[in-house]
């Protein structure tokens, strides 16, 4: 929809609620013109009756959702909009299935839930919780949606508020029911910056802290953000050039403020992006690979700001996104500490600088995209006991201090600092609300004066919280320089199975910051001052680990006969995700085949690092060549990635070679995405399947088998090649491996029928290593299956065109490169990938002669459209 016609429709409701004075001796059910002309919905008053028939019908409903917070149900919006329409704005820009945000000015609003509806005769009533749990156990509501509670309402003013309480008891009950159930978001409007009416400020007043914040899990603050250029302009054409307050909102804009105050609403619909996404990630486990990469992982930091206003930051914050994995905002420094609302608008902004620079950020999963502008946060309010600036004499001091660590769980922050030192109470309490977000938790303590290692050993464990914490961060103070070893020497001593991040404070442990190698605290050589004594920046660092022997400059290989562009791809794809992390690795040799890699001085030295496997015999000659064989690998029954496993003894050192499988995640984590994200109907009683299109001449079919399987879908199998002996004997091994089901004819209506039943294609896979896969029946696309091709080349093979004709969701080989990618760099490191840097490489690499294949495809097809060009 047209954002203007949008704005232009809601103030004529608002000018119509405002003006109408006259007394109804029976229930009024007048007409207001419509609020959002797509909808053809008459709008009316609600009539206390039926406000306490809605009461009445679900004041003994209790929901039945399958477990709280599920995250497949859908998201609710909360809270009172100013002028600009903000809630209903930010739940349509959520998109068609509240996973993939859209421009406002499409027509694409049917996922938003008003709670608002209207009898035949156009009688209006709140929905009931118990009709909205109908929708939701039905699957006619789901995470496809975006339910939205806003109390500024134009109806709430009606007559000068006459029914408002009957609305707020009715909006009251479904805040309470449905939250339980549902992932919150506050919209916490400014009242005077967003000019809201007068009935909305009241009422956000009232309700702001017992219900706003108390049944909300996340928050987002907005100032004037939604006075964006477009909203001014339509309430300008509509009279409205004064705002209720008698506040212009039609101030001369220069050029600087049209950009600036664009810029500030797409980033509060992209705040709103993240908390979903951040909302729907599991919870991490303690001790879990997921948690350790979330935290940083090997050679990692975090530049510690110490600016009391974060617009400060502005003129460094290229310069320190480049060489940091993380910003730490500290909470306890900033001159706003005291007011929730500036503290959440800084940390917002703060993720808006950081945007555009946010070189090292991992992938963040948001339905069928993956956000790759999102650098994580370390929030931290650091007390004064802890070498920081936050009170701690009183018990009210550290209260406020525990609502503000609750502040930075509402924003959906990535780590959370928490200071292992204070009420046991307090912390368990907010430990066990940090269970229902997907935020790490790093126990820290800072201790000011010299100890023992004894004791440094039972801090780290202190740091632990009781096996609570993610990680443990310990910062010691020493009186002589030769103990500069003591945080690390106690971290290894105590045996924590979760990262450890172990310092020094001061010039005298500077070297403590060598040592460590996980989210090491930072500075940068661009800023004015230091945020703590001894601290150095992350380039100055990496130098003196590089010439103290603590990071080596690694060699990596590529080995396979196969066609280089492929190769030269993957290797350029690790070597800009390398440079941007600043490590000093590079793909240096290159070998045709297994037994003269393994033969060579480079495999043997200690600066191998690892390569790349490419070619189907050099694969499965690997699985004999390496020290150590994961378990995906050894099912699938190749290796395509090697790492190295150093073990450092008292008089020797030794070198394991890990072979891995990184295939099958390159097809697994897009299509789960997709999976995830797909709203369908089925029930758990109903078999899904994958068709794999394949060929026993590469070993590509058991990587997709296995990612299949590890899916939860049933692999169906077919060949379009059946003569040779190699073929039955490789549908024999797909079978008893993989339980797959094999397809003899592609096109027979009656073999689909005996093999789906009643159940659902989800998916359809090609390995082929050639473009010219059979055509598939139109029928099969009925279902709208998620189709891949591993081929990174074309863009556009017959299969994927066939498939977009259809209206089915694609993964391209270019996608599967770069998940692929993803998996061995975090093989490799130990640590997050850089996401966007890796997929641009393969992108620019994979399209770069995509218009001279568009016109061939065009040609060929007719299928390939303008628009399907502009998307691309």
């Amino acid at each position: 929809m047209n954002i203007t016609n949008m704005i232009l429709s809601a103030l004529v409701v608002l000018s119509c609620a405002l003006t109408l004075t006259t007394a109804f001796q029976t229930p009024p059910s007048f007409l207001i013109s419509s609020q959002r002309p797509q909808q053809q919905r008459a709008a009316t008053i609600i009539h206390n009756r039926l406000a306490k028939t809605s009461q009445r019908e679900t004041g003994s409903t209790t929901l039945h959702m399958s477990s709280p917070k599920n995250k497949n149900n859908p998201i609710l919006l909360i809270g009172c909009s100013g002028v600009a329409d903000e809630i209903y704005r930010l739940a349509s820009s959520l998109g068609t299935t509240a996973t993939t945000t859209t421009d406002e000015d499409n027509d694409n609003d049917e996922h938003v839930i008003e709670v608002i509806r209207f009898s035949e005769a156009d009688v209006p009533f709140v929905m009931a919780p118990s009709d909205l749990e109908s929708m939701i156990i039905n699957k006619e509501l789901s995470d496809a949606n975006v339910i939205t509670l806003d109390y500024s309402h134009a109806l709430f003013t009606l007559e000068g508020g006459r029914y408002k309480e009957e609305f707020m008891d009715a909006f009251d009950l479904l805040v309470k029911q449905l939250s339980k159930h549902c992932v919150t978001i506050y919209v916490n409007v400014h009242p005077e910056l967003g000019l809201m009416n007068p009935t909305s400020r009241e009422i956000k007043q009232t309700l702001e802290t017992d219900m706003f914040i108390k049944y909300s899990d996340y928050e987002v603050v907005v100032k004037d953000d939604g006075l964006d250029p477009t909203t001014r302009l339509a309430l300008e054409s509509s009279d409205f050039s004064q705002g209720v307050s008698g506040v212009s909102v039609l101030d001369d804009l220069t050029p600087e403020d049209f950009e600036e105050q664009t810029t500030n609403w797409k980033h509060i619909q992209w705040e709103v992006k993240r908390i979903v996404a951040r909302a729907r990630l599991p919870h991490p486990t303690v001790g879990s690979s997921s948690s350790k990469a979330l935290l940083g992982g090997r050679d990692t930091f975090f530049l510690s700001l110490s600016f009391p206003e974060i617009n400060q930051t502005l003129p460094y914050i290229k310069a320190l996104c480049e060489e940091n994995d993380a910003m730490e905002f500290r909470t306890d420094l900033l001159s706003c500490r005291d007011d929730r609302f500036e503290v959440l608008y800084s940390l917002q902004s703060l993720r808006k600088y950081c945007r555009d620079h946010a070189i090292r950020a991992p992938g963040l999963p948001f339905g069928k995209e993956v956000m790759d502008d999102v650098l994580p946060m370390v929030y931290t309010v650091r007390t004064k006991d802890q070498a920081g600036s936050w009170p701690d004499k009183s018990r009210e001091d550290i209260e406020r201090m525990f609502s503000l660590l609750k502040l930075g769980l509402r924003n959906g922050v990535e780590v959370l600092d928490v200071e292992s030192s204070w009420d046991k109470d307090l912390t368990d309490d907010l430990l066990s609300l940090s269970e229902n977000y997907s935020t790490c938790i790093l126990g820290s303590y800072h201790l000011l004066q010299p100890t023992s290692l004894e004791h440094t050993i039972q801090l780290f464990h202190q740091c632990a919280l009781s096996g609570r914490a993610h990680g443990a961060k310990l910062v010691l103070t020493i009186d002589d320089k030769a103990h500069d070893h003591m945080a690390i020497q106690g971290s290894d001593a105590a045996q924590l199975d979760i990262p450890t991040v172990s310092l020094i404070l001061g010039e005298s442990g500077q070297y403590s910051r060598i040592l460590n190698r996980n989210l090491t605290p930072t500075t940068h050589n661009v800023l004015p001052f230091v945020a703590a004594p001894g601290q150095l920046s992350a380039g100055d660092i990496m130098e003196r680990r590089l010439s103290d022997g603590f990071l080596k400059k690694l060699q990596f290989m590529s080995v396979g006969a196969v066609e280089g562009g492929r190769m030269l791809t993957v290797e350029r794809m690790h070597e800009a995700a390398w440079a941007a992390c600043d490590i000093p690795y590079k793909f240096s040799h290159r070998y045709d085949n297994v037994e003269d890699m393994c033969n060579s001085e480079d495999y043997a030295s200690e600066e191998f690092g690892g390569g790349s496997v490419f070619d189907a015999t050099s694969q499965r000659l690997m699985l004999n060549k390496v020290d150590v064989l994961t378990d995906d690998a050894r099912v699938i029954g190749y290796v395509d990635t090697l790492s190295r496993q150093v073990t450092n003894g008292d008089d020797n050192w030794q070198k394991d070679i890990v072979g891995a499988n990184t295939d099958w995640k390159g097809l697994y984590v897009p299509i789960k995405r997709l999976l995830d994200n797909d709203s369908g109907s089925e029930g758990d009683d109903v078999n899904t399947f994958a068709l794999l299109l394949g060929s026993s001449e590469t070993n590509n079919d058991c990587a997709a088998a296995y990612a299949v399987n590890q899916l939860g879908l049933n692999v169906i199998y077919y060949q379009s090649n059946n003569a040779s002996d190699e073929d039955s004997a490789h549908k024999n091994m797909m079978k008893e491996k993989f339980g797959a089901v094999i397809l003899t004819d592609l096109a027979s209506p009656s073999e689909w029928n005996s093999i789906l039943g009643d159940g659902k294609l989800k998916a359809i896979i090609s390995t082929l290593s050639s473009p010219s896969e059979p055509q598939i029946p139109p029928q099969l696309f009925h279902q709208k299956p998620i189709v891949c091709e591993m081929m990174s080349r074309p863009y556009y093979s017959p299969l994927l065109l066939q498939a977009e004709s259809n209206g089915c969701d694609l993964v391209r080989g270019s996608e599967v490169m770069w998940e692929k990618g993803v998996a061995q760099f975090e093989t490799w490191m130990g640590r997050s990938a850089p996401y966007k840097v890796m997929k641009t490489v393969v992108r620019e690499n994979c399209l770069s002669n995509l218009g001279e294949e568009l016109d061939w495809q065009g040609q060929a097809s007719g299928v390939v459209s303008d628009e399907t060009t502009k998307r691309i």
